[in-house]
């Protein structure tokens, strides 16, 4: 079947074929080319799961919604090795979202999934580099556009949701930084686990800014902690916009941020709140009293099984 696909005549060929562990079984999943054609899922059969992303909307047929989030062990098994269609131009895709997921695995495994857009009926998904350079990892996540400009697009933005996989070979101590397009995030692997940033830098138009935090606890579940941060939003202009962990030894930095319009915008004056859960991970040493700063409120904490010690919890 793969070697078929090198010589079919289509309009919009397979880029690749990648394989998948999926709830238990393999399955190959296609990609989306151009248009609104949707990607594809197979079972070993050849028969049809359904489509997970793609179509006009970017967003499949949701009868696997989960799949980019539970698929395994990707594979490439084959890519169409006549390049890019001839009437397709490979452009950037707006990122919309970033996001850093650390997985419950030995060694840690680190994945982002990204939300990038599709600007009108003209463009498809088109996949994604990753290049490490020193302590940078360059993702560079692109669309196919259609090349004859006489043809009609519809104004309709799509957004499609991508999960890259960035593995485990990362030094622990080091900080990276995380560069997807106009966005960017950074994490650490330490000795108290690791860190995850939230929702990285904005696109034109926006800043962040350090929310205002109303109150904090933190629990632990076994060796593993977490804090819950209760946060302010001053106005109908502020958006929750993620957090990041940073630290060394017995000091760590945890800033919670809003995002907020830098034009001249009006705002509705009401003041709201979110909750966040924050994970610090494990390997936190018996005894030894650790200093959390959280946008600039301080909390402590004596490590080990028993009960929390906690000083100057608001």
């Amino acid at each position: 079947m793969i070697q078929g696909l090198e010589s079919q005549e289509v309009t919009n060929p397979p880029s690749s074929i990648v394989r998948y562990d999926y709830e238990g079984r393999v399955v190959y999943y296609q990609p989306p080319v151009c248009c609104d054609v949707f990607g594809t899922v197979y079972d070993a059969d050849g028969n049809i799961l359904g489509h997970p992303d793609g179509g006009i909307t970017g967003q499949g047929d949701f009868r696997l919604p989960d799949f980019f989030d539970k698929a395994q062990n990707p594979r490439l098994l084959w890519e169409d090795p006549r390049g890019d269609a001839p009437d397709t131009i490979r452009v950037d895709a707006p990122i919309d979202e970033l996001d850093l997921i650390i997985l419950e695995s030995f060694p840690v495994q680190y994945r982002l999934r990204v939300v990038s857009g599709l600007r009108n009926s003209c463009e498809s998904f088109g996949g994604f580099d990753v290049t490490l350079d020193g302590t940078t990892v360059l993702v560079d996540l692109y669309n196919f556009r259609i090349g004859d400009t006489s043809i009609a697009c519809a104004e309709i933005y799509g957004m499609v949701e991508t999960n890259v996989d960035l593995g485990s070979d990362f030094d622990a101590g080091v900080t990276y930084t995380v560069q997807v397009g106009s966005r960017s995030l950074k994490f650490r692997d330490g000795a108290t686990g690791p860190f995850e940033t939230g929702k990285g830098d904005l696109d034109d138009g926006y800043k962040l800014v350090l929310a205002p935090i109303e109150s904090l606890s933190l629990n632990t579940s076994g060796d593993e902690y977490n804090l819950a941060v209760t946060y302010g939003l001053p106005s109908g202009c502020h958006t929750f916009e993620g957090y990041s962990v940073d630290g060394e030894d017995a000091m760590l930095t945890v800033q919670i941020h809003n995002r907020v319009p830098t034009g001249d915008v009006m705002c509705t004056q009401v003041y709201g709140t979110g909750e966040v859960i924050v994970p610090l991970g494990s390997g936190f040493d018996n005894d030894v009293t650790y200093t959390l700063d959280i946008n600039g409120q301080r909390l402590s904490f004596v490590g080990g099984i028993g009960p929390l010690t906690l000083q100057g919890e608001r």
